[in-house]
């Protein structure tokens, strides 16, 4: 797997993120990974964004949400959650909606995408429970930089 960032990305964000790849298993698979840190918002004022599919993935990281700074925290959360999605289009768990369409494909099973409850699609319900076990590691200090 390769991971790349964009030139304005701060060095904590870079280190975390090695870090929570080795602990996704992600050095382990093929493909690419883009993360792009943005100064300023993402479209619908979230945390981060990410797309792929089994070769390719691309990140959005924003440092502000509706004007107001995102946290340190906050940020290497969202890398950590995005990694997750990274792992699940990478290894062909999460597969992309067809354009107009609402259904995406987790594990092989065809479910219907509801953006007004997507705390609930369950590959964000695993993607919120690895943002928080990677965090707690790396705060902990079950890492090496």
């Amino acid at each position: 797997m390769q991971l790349t960032f964009n030139t304005n990305a701060p060095r904590y964000m870079t280190e975390f993120a090695a870090f929570a790849c080795l602990y996704l298993g992600l050095d382990r698979l093929r493909g690419n990974i883009e993360i792009e840190y943005k100064y300023g918002s993402l479209e619908d004022n979230c945390y981060g964004q990410c797309w792929g599919d089994k070769k390719d993935c691309e990140i959005q990281i924003a440092s502000r949400q509706f004007g107001y700074p995102i946290s340190r925290r906050e940020k290497l959360m969202t890398i950590a959650h995005e990694l997750t999605h990274a792992r699940q289009y990478l290894k062909g768990e999460l597969l992309p909606t067809e354009e107009g369409k609402r259904t995406a494909m987790w594990r092989g099973t065809p479910i219907k995408y509801n953006p007004r409850c997507e705390e609930t699609q369950p590959w964000e319900v695993e993607a919120s429970k690895y943002e928080d076990l990677i965090y707690d590691a790396w705060v902990g200090g079950n890492y090496q930089s």
